[in-house]
């Protein structure tokens, strides 16, 4: 399970619809069998949105959803120094 987290610089950013977006999960987990659920959060000049694929695990076939927590274990310091 993975998490996504897009936002976007500059004033002319082109940011990925929904659909896109939904597009490249059900690429990425359907058929290339990456990961077996994404979610993605998305932050730009319209406001935050939520877009999500798959599911929890293998063996667990709840769906991801908003509401979902993850574990962000080594990239905190990532999202530390974003912050």
């Amino acid at each position: 399970m993975a998490f996504a987290f897009i936002t976007v610089a500059g004033l002319h950013a082109q940011v990925p619809s929904d659909a896109e977006i939904r597009a490249l999960l059900e690429e990425r987990i359907d058929r290339l069998e990456q990961n077996v659920g994404i979610a993605v959060g998305v932050v730009d000049a319209n406001g935050r949105r939520f877009v999500s694929h798959g599911h929890l695990g293998i063996n667990d076939p709840r769906p991801v959803t908003e509401e979902t927590v993850f574990e962000i274990g080594s990239i905190t310091k990532v999202f530390t120094s974003t912050v």
